[in-house]
């Protein structure tokens, strides 16, 4: 009877040190994917400041170009 609660420890035991094993390894697999969510959210923020600083320069120039009409072919005058 001791001989059997003595292995069966021993076994829990070794089964406890895999066990923690694997946690870790899932902790830094969940690390390294919250990293990357970090990189991407930064990276998507410096792209939407870039789109939003391209559609501000479409819009100043598209009001410059208003500003000009076309007198014939390729000549234009400032209004």
């Amino acid at each position: 009877m001791w001989g059997t609660i003595l292995d069966e420890h021993i076994n829990l035991k070794k089964e406890n040190e895999r066990l923690k094993g694997d946690l870790q390894a899932e902790r830094s697999k969940i690390q390294d994917k919250d990293n990357q969510i970090i990189d991407l959210r930064e990276t998507n923020n410096h792209l939407r400041s870039d789109v939003n600083k391209a559609n501000n320069r479409a819009e100043i120039a598209e009001c410059e170009c208003k500003r000009f009409k076309r007198l014939f072919g390729k000549l234009y005058v400032k209004r």
